[in-house]
């Protein structure tokens, strides 16, 4: 089986959508969670989510000394008119995001950092999607929010639920926004020398 060939995946993260993302692609992982990183939230948000990132797999790496595997980091957060919109801290600031980005445009990105427990070798990168909301009005916003746990998500909504119903298009990658960009994490993947899908 090509999957016993390729080292096991380390996902420094605890987040249920992008495990169901690795499980969707059929790859097999283990769970670090990374406690304590301090996260930037201010500056250029291109060197932010790379330095997230690379702070939780530096986190797991660290926690698992001496195992073989490829510790993969993530970190997404929300972009919009020069701001960081992060985990809302309670439903008021939820509230308070989605109204800022009601009928708006923002940026999703999410860094990516993987590291080769056994050679060292480290690869980081980040991927970028354009998300549209519609214009929502605060029955819609409060309505929503009582109906899906946000607090856990970079700009309070969820586009993989019913999040979907807010958004009126996206450009670049779906599963970027639900914090995997899956082209990104691919092509990362084939320079680690993990086997993709059997290839050669």
């Amino acid at each position: 089986m090509w999957e016993e060939e390729n080292k096991k995946i380390i996902l420094a993260s605890t987040s249920p959508r992008r495990q169901s993302i690795l499980k969707i692609m059929g790859l097999k992982f283990d769970i670090i969670k990374p406690e304590g990183v301090e996260e930037k939230n201010s500056g250029n948000p291109y060197r932010a989510v790379e330095d997230n990132s690379e702070s939780k797999a530096r986190f797991a790496a660290e926690k698992i000394k001496g195992r073989k595997g490829i510790v993969c980091g993530f970190d997404t957060l929300v972009y919009f008119a020069g701001s960081f919109l992060g985990k809302p801290a309670h439903q008021e600031q939820a509230a308070q995001f989605l109204e800022k980005l009601s009928g708006r445009t923002h940026k999703v990105l999410t860094g990516v950092c993987m590291i080769d427990m056994e050679s060292g070798q480290k690869r980081t990168g980040s991927e970028i999607t354009t998300v549209e909301f519609r214009k929502l009005g605060p029955v819609e916003i409060n309505s929503y929010l009582k109906s899906e746990q946000v607090l856990d998500k970079a700009g309070a909504y969820n586009i993989g639920g019913r999040g979907a119903l807010l958004v009126k298009r996206i450009e670049g990658c779906f599963y970027n926004v639900m914090g995997l960009p899956v082209a990104r994490f691919i092509d990362m993947l084939k320079d680690m020398n993990y086997n993709i899908l059997g290839e050669r």
